[in-house]
């Protein structure tokens, strides 16, 4: 069966996301989640995409992307997931897919950017790693708050609340989080809701 061909809206945000095979760690190491970082920034420089947002997970991760060509997001993606698979491999020893399946995507309505970032950037409080989101290491809302020593993340195209911190600690309602989980299960955009 042919895959569905990717929708790419450019000048819009997507949230991307990919999972380990089987839902397996894809990251085990802070070694690890840094040389992820730095894959990140090559392929920044390589493909000229806007990372909005971005939250790495143990087992999965999340962008919120950007570009000017619909082939860019797909450029990137296909090299940030395929040099930590080829970093994986020799570091630990592995062998079979790291990542299960393709990378998942959907384009952002414009009044949701700020909702999805949210719910990226709040990943780990609520799969209980953290307690607050600015302790998470691994994401750009560490960058948002001034206390990441690296910037990846690009200048937002809309203004963050001035309490952008604790907004991000609160827990989304259910129907929220209902909504943005299956829009991303489904590939569609995340709609009539309100952050």
């Amino acid at each position: 069966m042919a895959r569905k061909p990717r929708s790419w809206l450019v000048g819009h945000a997507h949230h991307v996301l990919s999972r380990g095979n089987q839902r397996r760690r894809v990251f085990h190491t802070p070694d690890d989640y840094a040389a992820f970082l730095a894959i990140m920034r090559e392929a920044k420089n390589r493909h000229p995409i806007r990372l909005l947002g971005y939250c790495l997970m143990p087992n999965h991760l999340h962008f919120v992307l950007m570009s000017r060509e619909p082939w860019e997001l797909s450029r990137w993606m296909h090299l940030v997931l395929t040099t930590h698979v080829a970093r994986y491999r020799k570091v630990h020893q592995s062998v079979g897919h790291i990542w299960q399946g393709r990378f998942k995507s959907f384009p952002i309505e414009d009044g949701h950017i700020l909702l999805v970032l949210r719910y990226v950037e709040a990943n780990p409080v609520r799969a209980g790693l953290t307690r607050s989101a600015g302790a998470w290491l691994w994401s750009s809302h560490r960058e948002r708050l001034g206390i990441a020593g690296r910037q990846l993340a690009d200048p937002l195209p809309i203004k963050l609340p001035a309490d952008w911190a604790d907004y991000v600690d609160r827990p989304l309602k259910e129907a929220t989080l209902s909504a943005v989980r299956q829009a991303a299960q489904k590939e569609k955009r995340v709609e009539g809701l309100s952050p």
